[in-house]
């Protein structure tokens, strides 16, 4: 169950009640190593998501032995240049069957 809708029969009033939980953002930055020399920086991971921040834009077949070389074990992974490590501003986005690159 993923929400539970509670309406008064008398004054058809609603509340609802969302049992979902976030998963919990790990904002340590850490040195994840680098790929063919472009130094990579864990940014923010949580269970689902990890951000790395690259020296330079990774090639595609860079970003394909990300997950392997820097030990990445979530499915989606989003990749910055330290100048836009916002959310939003990523240059490519991997998942376990898809590279993206914006």
């Amino acid at each position: 169950m993923t929400k539970l809708i509670l309406e008064d029969s008398s004054s058809k009033e609603q509340a609802v009640f969302d049992n979902r939980v976030k998963p919990q953002n790990d904002k340590t930055v850490k040195n994840a190593g680098n790929i063919d020399g472009i130094i990579c920086t864990i940014y923010e991971s949580n269970s689902s998501a990890t951000r790395v921040i690259t020296s330079r834009k990774l090639t595609e077949a860079q970003i394909k032995k990300a997950p392997s070389v820097l030990g990445i074990k979530t499915d989606i992974i989003y990749f910055h240049l330290a100048a836009n490590k916002n959310r939003g501003e990523e240059y490519a986005m991997k998942n376990k069957d898809l590279i993206l690159l914006f």
